[in-house]
């Protein structure tokens, strides 16, 4: 027998040499010649093939295949009935059977995400950005071996933002008292400010009035009030009573209604 890696004594005991290892993953089989011969010169022969096959070890943890480069889930209700897809985590393990086998789970907030069986990550629980807009979310794989194998990796998933809020007007109402001898048209009178908690575009916010008025416009953007008609001809106390209308740019878009100006 010539092999780099066994040995067979007189009685065809074939041994591992003291300097070899087996490595499964590398070669899991070795087809070797055996000749035995019933004396050194001039005997006769005979040839047998062995095959030695190398059994599994788990001597390999489960690896994580890359990551998608984001994770998000938009803000919603999810339930464990009726979950959300997150993004799905591939995992590989080199060893084989119950050793190569991998399952994966959430380490942390358990209560909000899980895994389904093909590795796809659940939302099961309400998420809303305005609360918290991203989760460190703690994975685990472990293989089925004895001794068990496993793996640990952190991905963040971003919650993404849905419509889902109304501006908000910082008063109830806003009100100015303009004194007819001091006004000039250009004046700005007041300005309105309304706030929204969601992001991005959702969270952009546009101003107008109800109705069209003749001595006062309002800016789409800043929520300035400016006064475009000449009061002199005004003779007596007058209140003038604007609704305005705050509408944020999402889709479909939220608004909310203001008292705009008491101006008497």
């Amino acid at each position: 027998m010539d092999s780099d890696t066994f040995i067979i004594n007189s009685q065809g005991v074939i041994s591992l040499r003291s300097d070899a290892s087996l490595d499964r993953e590398t070669l899991d089989n070795y087809n070797i010649q055996v000749i035995a011969v019933d004396r050194p010169v001039d005997g006769l022969s005979s040839t047998a093939q062995v095959i030695i096959t190398v059994l599994d070890v788990n001597d390999n943890n489960p690896q994580f295949l890359p990551l998608p480069e984001t994770i998000e889930i938009q803000e919603g209700v999810y339930t464990p009935s009726s979950p959300g897809e997150v993004c799905e985590i591939l995992t590989t393990d080199a060893d084989i059977g119950d050793n190569g086998r991998v399952t994966i789970t959430t380490y942390s907030h358990t209560e909000l995400f899980r895994f389904r069986e093909d590795g796809t990550l659940l939302a099961i629980k309400d998420l809303d950005r305005e609360i918290q807009d991203a989760y460190d979310v703690l994975i685990v794989a472990n293989d089925h071996g004895m001794p068990q194998g496993n793996n640990i990796t952190t991905v963040r998933v971003s919650i993404t933002d849905v419509n889902d809020n109304a501006p908000v007007f910082s008063s109830d109402a806003y009100s100015e008292n303009i004194l007819v001898k001091d006004a000039k048209v250009g004046d700005v009178l007041l300005t309105l400010l309304a706030t929204d908690k969601e992001a991005g575009s959702n969270a952009l916010i546009s101003y107008r009035f109800s109705e069209v008025s003749s001595m006062v416009t309002l800016d789409a953007e800043t929520g300035d009030i400016t006064l475009t008609s000449d009061l002199s001809g005004v003779t007596e106390d007058m209140l003038l009573t604007l609704t305005a209308i705050a509408t944020d740019h999402g889709t479909p878009p939220e608004s909310a209604e203001g008292l705009g100006l008491r101006k008497s």
